[in-house]
């Protein structure tokens, strides 16, 4: 049986010691009383018991108890019957409890209810997984706008370029500059595009004085010289 917990049930058994036999249909005349942790006795919630089966379980009652009956380590129901020559046996039971925490603290089913709502609660907000249904648009909305980003990225001109780095035509760079400058040589960007002639010295990573290379784009073919 467990501990403090609602809606359980104790069965006792009666004999008719007179025919030898268990003793059915006599639950209006069965009655009993419970003691917790051997404190005194108090008349059971459940005044007389169920007949669990007169054919089939023959002589055995069940009475339904209540949460507060059962908050206790040790209970003892004692049943009597009305009738003449009927014996029941006290029925004798050790609870245990639900659950243990580690802190040894007792944890009911209404708190072990209350910490699942809680976790619930908690991840009801986490998005889904991309493929579920439930998802779909919203993961739609961010593939739309990288898209617009990439695009955005994918119009840039060199003149964009340029102004990003904050370079003017025939400056000098730095090598991570420069780098920016043979990509957009790479993709196109730089040759036929005005305003961006001249010759750009690419200085030492180092010492940031000493050019290493001179990058000059032009309307025909851009041109990178390495000093070494």
């Amino acid at each position: 049986m467990f501990k403090n917990v609602a809606s359980q049930q104790i069965a006792v058994f009666a004999y008719d010691t007179d025919a030898k036999l268990p003793k059915t249909g006599d639950a209006a005349n069965i009655t009993a009383k419970i003691s917790k942790d051997g404190g005194a006795t108090a008349a059971t919630n459940d005044v007389n018991p169920t007949e669990l089966s007169s054919t089939d379980a023959k002589g055995i009652y069940i009475f339904n108890t209540l949460q507060a009956e059962s908050n206790a380590n040790l209970i003892v129901l004692s049943a009597v019957s009305a009738t003449e020559n009927i014996t029941l046996e006290p029925v004798i039971i050790y609870t245990q409890t639900v659950m243990v925490g580690t802190d040894g603290a007792v944890t009911s089913l209404t708190a072990i209810t209350d910490q699942l709502d809680d976790v619930q609660s908690k991840t009801d907000d986490i998005p889904l997984h991309p493929a579920s249904t439930e998802n779909v648009a919203e993961n739609k909305t961010v593939i739309d706008a990288t898209n617009i980003i990439v695009g955005a990225l994918n119009d840039l001109s060199s003149a964009d370029i340029l102004a990003a780095t904050g370079i003017t035509a025939g400056g000098t760079l730095t090598v991570a500059e420069a780098i920016k400058i043979l990509l957009a040589i790479a993709a196109g960007q730089v040759q036929d595009k005005a305003g961006v002639s001249g010759t750009y010295q690419v200085l030492d990573a180092e010492d940031g004085t000493t050019v290493i290379a001179e990058i000059t784009p032009s309307e025909t073919t851009p041109q990178l010289t390495v000093n070494i």
